[in-house]
C-alpha cells in the first residue's frame, strides 16, 4: 500500500510540476530510481523534494552540467537536515 501511495505521489508530483521541472532541468531519467528511493527512505513530501531538486539544479550549474546527474542529486540529499529522535 505504501509503495502504491509513493508511486501515485510521484506521478502527481511530476504531473503537476511538469512546467517547473523543465525549468529545473529534470531531463536525466537515470535520477528517477534515486528519487524513488529518497522519497521512500527519507519520507519526503513533494514540497521538500522540490527543494532538493532546486538545490541539485544549483549544484549541477556550479559543476557546469546541463542535466542534473545522479551525483548532483545525491549531494543535494546529503544537505538535508538530520532528524535526531530521542528515545528517552
Amino acid at each position: 500500500m505504501a509503495a502504491l501511495f509513493i508511486n501515485y505521489a510521484l506521478f502527481s508530483f511530476f504531473g503537476e510540476m511538469a512546467g517547473k521541472n523543465s525549468k529545473i532541468g529534470v531531463t536525466n531519467t537515470s535520477i528517477f530510481p534515486i528519487i524513488l528511493s529518497a522519497m521512500r527512505q527519507l519520507q519526503l513530501s513533494a514540497r521538500a523534494f522540490h527543494r532538493v531538486l532546486k538545490l541539485a539544479r544549483t549544484i549541477a550549474d556550479l559543476a557546469g552540467s546541463e542535466p542534473i546527474a545522479p551525483n548532483h542529486l545525491a549531494e543535494a540529499l546529503q544537505y538535508r537536515p538530520k532528524i535526531m529522535l530521542d528515545n528517552s
